[in-house]
């Protein structure tokens, strides 16, 4: 927020030095620094006065004429085509060399010029080249003619004044929202400095509480809309020129009106801090009606932006459509023009937290919009009004007759907390008197309603929308003292007593993984337990919507790990990190009808090459084989080395088809595959993507139970004999069928089972394909003989035969 010390000057009288003011509020909470603002952009830097001492027409153009300057030390040969240029008058140089600025504020360099043949070594400046508006009101044609007294060659500002302000620049705490006006800053420095401050003139018009007099109608919306002050304003007041005094004030905290209109509306924004709107009363079609807005309706802000409500808003409506979206902006339709008569402003109060909500929903940046959503007072609604109607007749010669609209059905009540004097003594640590309580409290307009012995009910005022406790009060008191005036508490001798490390058994686990992870080559990442509306509407899951989210980017609870790690891929692979392998444990979120659940996953990513080119081997993009192989990695290093049960997968949200589930012990504990192509495009990764999520929360289960029965026996003595077998089945059957079946009937002495080639082509058929696997066959307590040996593959080819229609492969 940016304050015009000038502009403050007419609310408040102090003695005190900026820096001091600026000090005084920083040290009471709002933060403050200094800054000195000129109108005139380059602070007409090199700017001279001279002296015409000829002036003959251009041989080779009719309206340009060649002037000689005196410019103190020299003179200069300058082609004019002023029409007002004359003969021994003093006038505005900017020799070569000299810097203006245009009206946008971009910088042009004077330079010599041939015009017509003829050199020319500098210009004659109209007040508008310079930026003189006051001078622009006097002299509107031609160059700027200065007095006779002005002697050549002296600087122009010695003669001209410029109007400089020193501004203050707050950073204003999201609670502080009656620190968001001049006025608001004027009550703060008369509590600090205890003094008075003044408001601001107003015009007192008549006052009526509905529209059924008025040549329009309102029907208002208590919850969108408490209190909700209308006024007609009729004239043409747009050609107006605003003064001089306004534009200095609005410019100096960087505020640039287009019209007189807009300069007041803005000028009582930052003023008293109450927000307005104009409306086209011509553009208006049947009666004015606050509601709720309709989902999907197509919002076009006065700066032209196209917004999407989602039917939670409020907004005005007429019989076309929204006209005003409540706390943010009016509707480019209804937006005042050159050619409007009729003008209807606006002044409302509404809850800061319908503002907030709105804000979450709609990235739309406004001053008012910033207002109502840290907080408004619903008691300067009216005279916002009646201080534009002041302004209005006596800039622009508007007569403003129409009485203000004002509805407030259910009045926002007075807040009043009571505090005892003992709990004020005992918080800061320090006894006041409670005359000087009394007299601080007062100072910040609360009025003391009840009052004895032991304490007393204050009543806030509304604009404090920030003190809701007897702590607030407290903090208050103290903040107006100054927190420099309260002795430090003594220092306390802390003991320290050791706490014996713990570390749960889940923990444990759960950092070896880590350290298997790094070790791998793995980073790990942390993303936000929240995510946006797309993402979360791209899962098999049911979203969940947060009731009051952080912002419009983070309005969702998380039901995948997928998306988040997608973000930090696309971060590094946009800044030429193209070889990604990242991994997070984190929390994922479900809704089951009326319940919530939360959960912990594992995610991991991989992306790029899997290995970089070198001399010994070329560089690869990663694929499946090594996603599975890290999977692997965890399960055996959390579960042990068991037999785990592969599921092809067709229908996943998340993954091309096939993916792949694990299962382990009847419970699915890892999905994994590669990402879906649509998904990976939309964050620009250009490379593959695969991904696998492990539900962690049962794989702590599950690696708990097995450690609490963990046993052990002693290695078989006895050799192993390996066996390999080779079966011609259909195309379609995966492998991971074959391997469950073989899983549920595995045989005592086969100890373990994979693939070792596959096979698909002549002389097989089309619809054919060849598995070769290789068993391991060993017992504990014996060698075993070929006769066993022979029996046991026996029994397995038939059960593949049997089962899956297999064909024995024989040599």
């Amino acid at each position: 927020m940016k304050i015009s010390l000038q502009w403050l000057k007419q609310y408040i009288h102090y003695t005190q030095s900026p820096a001091a003011i600026a000090d005084l509020l920083t040290h009471s909470g709002l933060e403050s620094t200094l800054q000195t603002w000129q109108p005139i952009k380059g602070n007409w830097q090199g700017l001279i006065v001279g002296k015409i001492i000829s002036c003959m027409p251009h041989p080779n153009a009719d309206r340009l004429k060649i002037v000689t300057v005196d410019v103190g030390d020299e003179q200069l040969s300058i082609i004019c085509g002023a029409s007002n240029v004359a003969l021994h008058q003093k006038v505005v140089v900017a020799p070569m060399g000299t810097i203006l600025y245009t009206t946008e504020g971009k910088p042009w360099k004077i330079k010599k010029t041939k015009i017509r043949g003829i050199d020319s070594y500098g210009m004659l400046c109209s007040a508008e080249e310079i930026g003189y508006p006051k001078a622009v009101e006097l002299f509107s044609q031609g160059i700027l003619i200065l007095p006779a007294m002005c002697i050549q060659g002296t600087p122009l500002k010695e003669y001209l004044s410029i109007p400089s302000d020193i501004v203050l620049s707050i950073e204003t705490t999201p609670n502080r929202a009656d620190a968001l006006s001049h006025i608001g800053i004027a009550r703060e420095l008369a509590a600090l400095l205890d003094c008075t401050h003044k408001l601001p003139d107003k015009k007192t018009l008549s006052v009526v509480t509905s529209t059924d007099s008025m040549p329009y109608t309102i029907v208002t919306h208590t919850k969108a809309c408490v209190r909700l002050a209308s006024m007609l304003v009729r004239m043409d007041i747009l050609s107006k020129q605003i003064p001089l005094w306004l534009q200095n004030y609005l410019h100096a905290i960087d505020v640039y009106p287009s019209n007189i209109l807009s300069a007041v509306l803005s000028f009582v924004l930052y003023e008293i801090g109450q927000p307005l709107f104009v409306l086209d009363m011509t553009a208006i079609q049947g009666e004015m009606v606050v509601k709720q807005a309709q989902e999907n309706t197509i919002f076009v802000t006065s700066q032209g932006q196209k917004i999407v409500l989602t039917g939670q808003e409020y907004v005005i409506v007429d019989d076309h459509g929204p006209i005003l979206l409540i706390g943010i902006d009016i509707h480019t339709r209804v937006q005042i023009t050159d050619q409007t008569k009729q003008m209807l402003v606006l002044s409302y109060y509404i809850p800061a937290v319908l503002a907030q909500h709105t804000l979450q929903k709609h990235t739309v940046h406004t001053p008012e919009r910033y207002r109502y959503a840290r907080g408004t007072d619903p008691d300067t609604v009216v005279m916002a009004l009646e201080r534009v109607a002041y302004l209005l007749e006596k800039f622009a010669s508007v007569v403003i007759d129409q009485p203000v609209v004002d509805i407030y059905s259910t009045p926002v009540p007075d807040r009043t907390i009571t505090i005892a004097y003992q709990y004020i003594q005992d918080t800061i640590g320090d006894k006041l008197p409670k005359a000087t309580i009394q007299h601080i409290l007062q100072k910040l307009e609360m009025t003391i309603e009840a009052e004895d012995f032991y304490g007393c009910t204050v009543r806030v005022p509304l604009y404090r929308v920030d003190i809701l406790r007897p702590i607030d009060i407290i903090e208050e008191i103290m903040r107006i003292i100054g927190y420099h005036y309260f002795d430090p508490l003594p220092a306390i001798a802390m003991q320290h007593t050791p706490i014996p490390h713990v570390i749960s058994q889940y923990d444990r686990i759960q950092n070896q993984i880590k350290r298997l992870f790094v070790s791998s080559g793995y980073y790990e990442v942390y993303t936000h337990a929240f995510t946006h509306r797309k993402y979360a509407m791209c899962t098999d899951q049911k979203p969940i919507e947060v009731s009051n989210p952080l912002s419009d980017v983070f309005d969702f609870l998380k039901t995948d790990l997928l998306f988040g790690g997608l973000e930090v891929l696309a971060w590094n692979v946009h800044r030429q990190q193209k070889d990604v392998k990242i991994f997070e444990i984190g929390k994922v979120y479900n809704q089951n009808q009326e319940k919530y659940t939360e959960n912990k996953r594992l995610g991991l990513w991989i992306t790029g090459r899997s290995k970089e080119k070198s001399w010994d081997h070329t560089s690869k993009l990663v694929c499946w084989k090594d996603l599975k192989q890290m999977v692997f990695k965890v399960l055996h290093y959390t579960l042990g080395d068991h037999t785990y049960e592969e599921e092809m997968i067709f229908d996943s949200a998340y993954y091309t088809n096939p993916s792949l589930k694990i299962m382990y012990r009847g419970q699915a504990v890892v999905f994994l595959g590669r990402v879906e192509s649509t998904f990976v495009e939309k964050f620009q990764i250009e490379t593959p993507v695969f991904y696998a999520h492990f539900d962690w929360d049962l794989m702590l289960t599950l690696h708990t139970r097995s450690a609490s029965n963990c046993f052990y026996q002693q290695i078989s003595k006895y050799p192993w004999v390996k066996r390999d077998l080779s079966i011609i089945i259909s195309k379609d059957l995966a492998f991971a069928t074959i391997q469950k079946y073989l899983y549920q009937t595995q045989h005592m002495y086969c100890k373990k089972f994979k693939v070792v080639d596959i096979y698909q082509g002549k002389p097989l058929l089309d619809d054919q394909k060849v598995y070769t696997l290789s068993f391991i066959l060993q017992a504990k307590d014996r060698t075993l003989e070929e006769k066993i040996i022979e029996k046991i593959m026996q029994e397995i080819m038939q059960g593949l035969t049997q089962k899956f229609g297999a064909i024995i492969r024989t040599a």
